[in-house]
């Protein structure tokens, strides 16, 4: 059997002579011409012709006769035709011929393997069988001589390659089956998330007579219960991409606007009243959106300026929040004032996301009376300034600002912010409010002032230094709270304050302001200090929505983190349930279905009972499973 090699120096492939093994043979190639053993032939080539004698010996004569018969060679005398037999060993050699005696050489042939596909192969003619019918003999002989040249390698492969044309014909109705399966799966599971969402907002805002004004819950509460939960389902329905739903959600937050509007005036209820301003910005959307009424314009001035009455009669998002903060003022006290200005600056931060600061600017008067203008006008150009609006955004407030002071006028609290805005910007010729703070003992307008000027220059130290200075606690606490809110490192502010005796703070210490601080410490993630900050409260009311509001800027800051269900602080009985702790369940709610899915959550909430926590906790799910999808 030939021998199949290659030259171990550079690679050639040879097919060599069995009588080669084992010799040193040179290399043909004229950039090698090395030289290399050619190798013995391995066992397994001992097989084919092992399989050939197995052949024979199922298909033709028996393997002894065919040797004995290749010992004898026949011999034809040349001049008398006489046949007779000799050794295979005399061939080549000179004989008598046994009959005429004539002496000749004897032939040498080449002995024929007997072929055991054919049963007649070399076989004498009396001993020969019927011969097999030519069509079948030539397509037995085609056929295996064609599938062993094929397996052989000696014949190419005659079918015509597939283009890919032809490919992309049946690729692509493939691949456009998968998507579309894929597809449906995903609208199914969709569609199965938002039938759930609305099957938890309807069983929610069903529970809304439970909640009733001569009910046992605490005067007032029934009416804030009722107030979230309207805001909630407002907020739900105007996402909803639907304008059935955009017309829900403006009649449930003008109803929501209603019940706190019934509601005695308290920190729970302007909180709420922040709460519905941020939520009213989901109305809003753009030209596309308006002309599809799934939203509403932002203003009559962009309605005036495209000359078009679609949407008109839906009403502007800037006249829905003109209604919402005229709640907020007080025409008898200003004690509330760092609440409400605390509501507009996260007003604000949100508008100048969405690149509308130019609708605060306009309302604001609805929410503070006109001694309080200039400081809640400046506070949020600053504000503005921090979420990351331009200058040249912010210039005209700054400029307006400089000419209303002029003037002069009886402002309550001094605009102070006013001034630290005109630093920031550089604004020219403008009066000096406040001067530098000297040594010794601060007042607040000084101590605000020369704190806000130091976070503008972003040096927190020197803030921090000025904010603990000696003085009235109360001012110390709210330059610890303006620092805690807009310094790159809040937690100073935090631990400045729990330095603070905790005997020293009252119920007449600036409420909102400590909020304020103990929000910066949830939002650092440090749950603990922020609990001991809440502690110094002493608003019952405000400390109950510490609680709840710490906790969701504690799960703004983990998204990853599952919030359990018993953090809720849910009342034993109906008669003790504040509108905190309502917060606090959709708070939570809200969080774990946007980030883990309803899971086990809905069956808890279902023993909570109707009346409690339980339509909370499914207003929750719903808004979480459409936060999901955003």
């Amino acid at each position: 059997m030939p021998i199949d090699t290659v030259c171990p120096h550079c690679g050639k492939k040879y097919r060599l002579k069995d009588e080669l093994a084992g010799r040193r043979a040179t290399c043909s190639n004229q950039e090698c011409r090395q030289q290399f053993n050619v190798p013995k032939p391995k066992v397994e080539d001992r097989s084919l012709i092992e399989a050939e004698a197995l052949a024979a010996s199922l298909f033709g004569e028996d393997p002894a006769a065919v040797a004995v018969a290749e010992q004898q060679v026949e011999v034809i005398c040349a001049m008398c035709d006489f046949k007779w037999n000799e050794p295979t060993s005399k061939v080549g050699k000179n004989v008598i011929c046994p009959d005429c005696k004539h002496r000749q050489k004897i032939p040498e042939r080449k002995v024929k393997k007997a072929d055991w596909r054919d049963p007649n192969a070399d076989k004498p003619g009396g001993a020969r069988g019927p011969e097999l019918p030519e069509d079948l003999k030539a397509q037995q002989t085609t056929q295996v001589q064609f599938e062993s040249l094929k397996d052989a390698g000696a014949v190419e492969d005659d079918r015509e390659p597939i283009s890919l044309v032809s490919r992309l014909k049946w690729i692509l109705p493939l691949a456009a089956l998968v998507l579309a399966i894929g597809l449906g799966i995903f609208l199914y599971m969709q569609s199965r998330k938002e039938g759930k969402e609305n099957q938890y907002m309807a069983e929610a805002v069903k529970e809304l007579p439970e909640y009733k004004d001569d009910g046992p819950m605490a005067k007032g509460q029934p009416a804030l219960c009722r107030a979230l939960l309207l805001m909630s389902a407002g907020e739900h329905s105007a996402r909803s991409d639907s304008k059935e739903k955009l017309k829900e959600a403006i009649g449930q937050f003008g109803s929501a606007r209603d019940e706190l509007l019934k509601a005695p005036k308290s920190a729970e209820r302007d909180l709420l009243v922040g709460e519905l301003a941020i939520a009213i910005l989901s109305l809003g959307g753009d030209e596309g959106q308006v002309g599809r009424e799934v939203k509403i314009r932002w203003s009559q001035q962009d309605h005036q300026a495209l000359q078009t009455r679609i949407g008109a009669e839906l009403g502007y998002v800037q006249i829905e929040l003109r209604r919402v903060l005229t709640l907020l003022k007080n025409e008898t006290r200003a004690d509330d004032l760092d609440l409400r200005l605390s509501i507009v600056r996260r007003l604000a931060r949100e508008l100048t996301k969405l690149g509308r600061t130019d609708l605060l600017h306009e309302i604001l008067q609805q929410a503070f009376h006109d001694g309080e203008y200039p400081e809640a006008k400046a506070q949020v150009a600053l504000e503005s300034l921090l979420a990351g609006a331009t200058p040249d955004k912010v210039q005209p407030s700054a400029e307006e600002l400089k000419s209303a002071i002029a003037l002069g006028g009886n402002f309550n609290p001094t605009p102070i912010s006013a001034q630290v805005l005109w630093q920031k910007l550089g604004t020219p010729g403008v009066p000096t409010l406040v001067g530098a703070p000297g040594s010794g003992e601060l007042s607040r307008p000084a101590r605000l002032a020369a704190v806000g000027a130091s976070l503008s220059q972003k040096n927190a130290a020197e803030a921090l230094a000025l904010a603990t200075r000696p003085g009235q606690l109360d001012d110390r606490v709210l330059a610890l709270a303006m620092i805690a809110e807009q310094s790159a490192e809040p937690m100073a502010a935090v631990d400045a304050t729990l330095e603070i005796d905790p005997k020293l703070f009252t119920k007449t210490t600036p409420q909102y302001a400590i909020l304020r601080i103990a929000i910066a410490a949830a939002k650092a993630k440090q749950m603990d200090k922020a609990e001991k900050i809440w502690g110094l409260l002493g608003d019952d009311g405000l400390k109950a929505w510490a609680k709840a509001d710490c906790q969701r800027w504690y799960l703004a800051a983990n998204p990853t983190q599952k919030a359990e269900v018993a953090t809720a602080d849910r009342p034993d009985d109906s008669a003790k349930l504040r509108v905190s702790a309502a917060f606090g369940a959709l708070t939570v709610a809200r969080h774990n279905a946007a980030e883990n899915g309803v899971g086990n959550s809905a069956k808890e909430y279902e023993t909570w009972g109707k009346g409690n926590l339980r339509a909370f906790g499914l207003a929750g799910l719903a808004l979480g499973l459409q936060d999901s999808k955003r």
